[in-house]
């Protein structure tokens, strides 16, 4: 009779049959009834609920309640029905274990954090920061001045690095802090870190920037100072009581400026013997501006370009130009000039420029022309002029020179013979639609001394020439003629024939649109069903077939059946028929694409 097994709560186990064990429902086997040999079984049972199935894996058919010994984790558990969990100390894990219950610790063992389940949520217990954060914020320490006296100060860390400490009193550390040689009274930032602030608004300071407050400008009240004064703002210094004059800086340009109107501006200077003597005067109500007013024996030296927009007049008796260049805007410049200018008077005169010679341009009153002492070269692009018209320049004798007594020509670039252009290897017409026709003379010939005759173009009546590629498209796409005997082909129109044809004649050698036509054969055999026999024994005579067999296992049998090893014709094997029949079929195929493609039948 069988057993039936029921867990605590009365619920069906199992049934275990007579005669069998049962190891499958739970992790200890369940005998039934007259099953010889239960004594091992039962024992290992026992052992293995004493030792709380000790492994390093959990047990495989586990129970609600069960107990597990964790020997990898060293830590006892017990199986809730979903999953076993330790029956006392936190969870420790990298992440969320489920089926959390209330008063339930779990360490992140990812991130070194506590956390605690109340039944609702999973709050954080500490520390406030993970493992991958490093230390964050506020922590009380000791440390050991120089004369062995423990502070108690607390740092202030971020992402684990100490940026400040807060102490009550003074003192320096007895052994190297990093970035605190010492520590004063309050919040000491770290040196060793850049740009570390206070930001808000402070009422006072015992320094700025380390300065002390005296030593800075007042703006309230008169001020001096013992050292360079520098305003680094384009808005720059103003003086006077209202306003009067602004030093400014306006984009990149540097403004000195009388801000009332019409008030002038005078520089002066200290000068040994006069005194106090005014160096530039601006007058600004009459656009005015003098240098050394009154000071007649004063020099102006100009370092550099000078520009008179207006009339330049020198009260002078004597004026030097001491320059490399001059240049005025006047387009005329008169030479010689007097009350009564006469050509023996102008006799000679020009320009003279000064060399290791004298280079001279001058005028002759016994020629009547101008003369000059060097060669002349003009620019290119320019020519020489006879009653303004061009008769040379640097490549062209003017229309006007029609006469000339030349007996030889050196290279010419182009020339033109009626209508006939020649330029550059071109020979060409300057009239439209005007051929140009060699005609040696007698039986003369026109050769091209083994040269090629380049960009013909296609012909359009017999007598036309031809050129090389027009010549091979005709060649190309010339259509192709052919036998094919297609008997056996399994597919030749969309694979057989197109295969072969691109084996005789490749799609590479022809133009697209190539066609071909194919005079398709097939061969019959005439006459009647040849007759074939099937022997194992002899005799055997033409058109027997000699069936050779070989035993073979069945059904786990050793040679209990037979089967076809080999055969063969010995006396070979003569067919019925007595003539062959062909049947004949013209096919289109033309290249399209890449491919030889069939098009129809002909």
């Amino acid at each position: 009779m069988s057993y039936t097994v029921n867990k605590t709560d009365g619920t069906v186990l199992t049934i275990v049959g007579d005669g069998t064990v049962d190891n499958t429902s739970t992790d200890i086997s369940l005998v039934g009834r007259k099953f010889s040999g239960y004594g091992e079984i039962l024992n290992e049972n026992f052992v293995k609920l004493l030792e709380s199935f000790a492994n390093n894996t959990s047990p495989d058919n586990p129970i609600a309640g069960q107990i597990w010994y964790d020997t990898l984790e060293g830590r006892l558990k017990v199986y809730t029905g979903t999953q076993f969990k330790p029956t006392g100390g936190p969870l420790v894990q990298d992440t969320q274990p489920a089926g959390l219950v209330k008063g339930d610790l779990w360490v992140d063992s990812l991130k070194n954090q506590i956390y605690f389940f109340d039944g609702i949520d999973l709050t954080l217990a500490g520390p406030i920061y993970s493992k991958q954060q490093d230390i964050n914020g506020w922590v009380v320490d000791t440390i050991v001045d120089t004369n062995s006296n423990g502070r108690v100060v607390s740092k202030l860390y971020v992402n684990g690095l100490l940026v400040a400490i807060l102490s009550k009193v003074a003192f320096t550390p007895r052994d190297a802090l990093t970035g605190f040689a010492t520590i004063n009274i309050g919040l000491n930032f770290s040196t060793n870190v850049s740009g570390l602030k206070l930001h808000g608004s402070a009422t006072s300071a015992d320094t700025i920037a380390g300065i002390d407050p005296g030593n800075f400008l007042r703006a309230d009240i008169a001020s001096s100072a013992n050292a360079p004064l520098s305003i680094q703002d384009d808005l720059g210094l103003t003086i006077g009581e209202d306003s009067d004059i602004s030093m400014v800086v306006q984009g990149n340009d540097t403004i000195f400026k009388n801000n009332l109107q019409n008030r002038d501006f005078r520089l002066q200077v200290n000068k040994d013997g006069s005194g106090i003597v005014d160096a530039i005067n601006i007058d600004t109500s009459a656009l005015q501006f003098t240098i050394w007013p009154n000071l007649i024996n004063s020099n102006l030296t100009v370092g550099g370009n000078a520009v008179v927009t207006g009339n330049l007049t020198v009260n002078g008796t004597t004026t030097y130009i001491d320059t490399q260049n001059l240049r005025t805007k006047d387009k005329n410049i008169e030479l010689g000039y007097g009350d009564t200018p006469t050509d023996a008077l102008a006799n000679g005169g020009g320009i003279t420029l000064k060399g290791d010679t004298d280079h001279t341009i001058s005028w002759s009153s016994a020629d009547g022309a101008w003369e000059s002492s060097e060669s002349i070269s003009i620019a290119t692009g320019k020519e020489f002029r006879v009653n303004e018209v061009n008769v040379l320049n640097e490549t062209t004798l003017g229309s006007t020179v029609v006469n000339s007594s030349l007996e030889t020509l050196g290279t010419l670039r182009e020339i033109q013979i009626d209508d006939i252009y020649i330029n550059d290897g071109v020979i060409s017409t300057n009239v439209s639609n005007v051929d140009i026709t060699l005609d040696p003379n007698g039986t003369g010939a026109v050769r091209l001394s083994n040269s090629q005759l380049k960009d013909v173009a296609n012909p359009t009546d017999a007598n036309d020439g031809a050129n090389k590629y027009y010549v091979d498209y005709k060649v190309n796409s010339k259509t192709l003629a052919l036998t094919m005997n297609i008997s056996g082909m399994i597919d030749p129109e969309g694979t057989d024939i197109p295969l072969w044809l691109s084996k005789i004649a490749p799609v590479g050698n022809y133009e697209v649109g190539t066609e071909a036509r194919v005079l398709c054969e097939t061969l019959s055999l005439g006459g009647g069903a040849t007759s074939i026999t099937v022997k194992r024994t002899g005799p055997y005579q033409t058109n027997d077939v000699q069936v050779v067999d070989v035993n073979v296992d069945k059904g786990g049998i050793l040679n209990s059946a037979s089967t076809v090893q080999d055969f063969s014709f010995p006396f070979g094997i003569t067919l019925s028929g007595s003539s062959i029949g062909v049947n004949r079929v013209a096919k289109l195929f033309r290249i399209v694409g890449s491919n030889w493609t069939y098009i129809q039948d002909i």
